[in-house]
Parts: C-alpha cells; structure tokens; sequence
C-alpha cells in the first residue's frame, strides 16, 4: 500500500515536471515567431499617412527640356510621435513600365530626384503635418505617367508597400 502511493506522488510529480518542460519549449519557439510576425506588420500604422497631393503641384510637364518633368506633391499626416518615415519610394508608371526611385532623408539630389524649389537641396522627408514637392526627371521619362504611386520606408531596409497612396490620372503642368 505505501509503494503504491509513493508510485502515484512520482507519477504526479514527474507529469507536472513534463508539464513545464514541455511549456518551457513552446514558449521559446512560438514567442519569437509571433514576435516576428508582428514585426512585419508594423506597416499596418503607416496606412493613409502618406499622401500624394492632387493638386496644381502635382503635374507632368511635357514643355521642359528633354526629358519631361514630373512634380509630385506628397504629404504626411496624422503620424503618432513614435512613428518616424526615414525615406520615400516613388514608383512612376508609364504605359507598361514603370520605374521606382527610392531615397531616404537628407540624402543628395539625384539625376532622377531633386527638391522642387533647389535642384541642389538634400532630399527631405515630409513630417508629420508637412508637404514637399519633388521634381522627377529621368531619360525614359518621356511622356504623360499613368499612375504614381507613393509609399513609407520605415528603417533602412523596410519599405511598407502595403501602406501605398496612388494617383491614377496625373494633369499637365499649367504654363
């Protein structure tokens, strides 16, 4: 009778050391997983954040020198404190092809990208509640772009591309 209850206390001890083994295995495995998940959806509080402005600023300008011009007018708003948008991917759609052109804050001008008021003005990254408008020249530039599309990057190697804003008819510069 006494092995007999000692068998059921060892038995009910070593369940319960299973138990919290077993817990211990699935928590090392399913916590980084759920944590890295959530991670990528980190772009979900970038939506509707970044904008392109319709408006006179945004226009293609087939009178400029070869190749045309493309002004885009892109704004920030409603970005909690916390949230911070270190570049821009512009993507320009032309016909069938389209072309991305990315950059981050206070990076140089380049021939495909500048600021609007200075040519030679460090590129910068709307804030919260700011516009800037960007002046877009490259050599396949050629005609009249279909959409263009705008979205966040938020680290150096994370482009939220779910978080996208798109203007699908672009209006000719007025003279």
């Amino acid at each position: 009778m006494k092995k007999k209850s000692q068998s059921e206390v060892i038995s009910t001890v070593l369940l319960i050391l299973l138990t919290i083994v077993a817990t211990g295995i699935i928590i090392g495995f399913v916590v980084p997983f759920v944590t890295k998940q959530l991670d990528k959806t980190e772009c979900h509080n970038y939506l509707n954040k970044v904008q392109i402005r319709e408006d006179e600023y945004t226009c293609y300008n087939n009178l400029a020198t070869d190749p045309d011009e493309l002004y885009v007018k892109i704004g920030v708003t409603d970005l909690n404190k916390e949230l911070i948008i270190k570049g821009l991917v512009v993507v320009v759609n032309i016909g069938g092809d389209s072309k991305k052109i990315s950059f981050m804050n206070s990076t140089a001008p380049t021939g495909e990208i500048m600021m609007k008021s200075d040519n030679t003005a460090k590129l910068v990254v709307p804030r919260n509640g700011e516009e800037r408008t960007y002046k877009i020249t490259y050599y396949e530039l050629i005609e009249k772009p279909k959409d263009i599309t705008v979205y966040p990057i938020i680290n150096e190697d994370e482009e939220c591309s779910q978080a996208y804003d798109k203007v699908n008819f672009v209006e000719l510069c007025s003279p």
